[in-house]
């Protein structure tokens, strides 16, 4: 067996775990806001590091008072989520460094699959943020197009938010962010997720960032990726176990 999948007694087992550790502020009937928010709340963005990359550990470091990044606060984001029933993914929105020919600047965030509507919904832990139009979420794809199209968007801020989250034109700050999209395959996060959906790259097919993806691509050795947004954004699918 794959040392990236492990039995559904064993996922179970550890979804059970991480709820058992947060049993104190979350509950079977927590919503999809009330997660997300807790989370969020756990610890303020800084640029530590958790001494070992897993949910267990940032829930512990963050309890310590360590002030961690955008990738920490995601994958702490999606394990709760789909510790309680929601699917959810880890995405890495990915630009050329402006400043560094030749390397990538990124920054991390989620979207969770949406039941009644049906599709998947972009959310940044680090921000506490999730964009809407006309009340309904939209996915980074469908933030990026609004943006290309320049419609308005409502950026639904979560219940509490911290102070150190409410500074900045998160607009302005996350555009670049959305055109070249990574949902990594190795985190150990994922070896827990019975719902995630492992692509390993998607890029938007526009002429200005062809050659980023390309080179980006060339950087991976999966070749699970996708220039299709149906593919990318199709429903949840079952992990399957050997």
């Amino acid at each position: 067996m794959s040392d990236n999948i492990q039995t559904k007694e064993s996922q179970e087992a550890i979804l059970n775990d991480l709820r058992s550790r947060v049993s104190g502020e979350l509950t079977v009937d927590s919503s999809i806001a009330d997660v997300l928010d807790f989370g969020h709340n756990l610890f303020p963005h800084g640029q530590e590091q958790p001494s070992s990359f897993d949910p267990f550990t940032i829930l512990a470091d963050a309890r310590a008072g360590k002030q961690m990044r955008c990738v920490e606060h995601s994958l702490l984001a999606v394990s709760l989520l789909i510790a309680y029933g929601v699917p959810a993914r880890i995405i890495a929105g990915l630009a050329l460094d402006p400043d560094v020919p030749g390397e990538f600047a990124g920054h991390v965030f989620a979207e969770y699959w949406d039941a009644e509507q049906n599709k998947w919904v972009m959310t940044d832990a680090q921000w506490g943020i999730t964009p809407q139009q006309a009340d309904k979420g939209l996915s980074a794809l469908e933030l990026r197009e609004a943006f290309d199209r320049g419609q308005q968007v409502n950026f639904v801020r979560y219940n509490h938010v911290r102070d150190d989250a409410r500074k900045g034109d998160y607009r302005e700050w996350i555009g670049p962010y959305l055109y070249i999209f990574d949902t990594p395959g190795v985190l150990p996060v994922e070896r827990t997720v019975s719902h995630a959906q492992h692509v390993s790259l998607f890029r938007m097919s526009l002429p200005r960032n062809e050659a980023a993806a390309d080179q980006y691509k060339g950087t991976r050795s999966s070749n699970l990726s996708t220039v299709n947004p149906a593919e990318f954004y199709s429903s949840p699918k079952e992990t399957k176990y050997d």
